[in-house]
């Protein structure tokens, strides 16, 4: 049980640590966008980016939450 709890924490961490990547990612590739002269739309960098790093960051949410220990209710009387 503590385990998949730990399990669950790091994977939100590192889907947290790919959407920074992302963002951080992208600034770098606007600022080469803005210099160069480019044949391409900017979206395109963003659709790839976006496969990059937000696909993996959506599947360690996904599994964080599935390994998230369920809390158990008490019912108020």
């Amino acid at each position: 049980m503590e385990n998949t709890k730990k399990i669950s924490i790091f994977l939100f961490a590192v889907a947290f640590l790919l959407v920074l990547g992302f963002a951080i990612r992208l600034g770098a590739d606007y600022f080469q966008y803005v210099e160069g002269l480019k044949n391409h739309p900017f979206y395109f960098y963003i659709l790839g980016r976006g496969a990059t790093f937000i696909a993996p960051a959506v599947l360690c949410t996904i599994g964080g939450r599935k390994l998230r220990p369920a809390h158990v209710k008490k019912d108020k009387k």
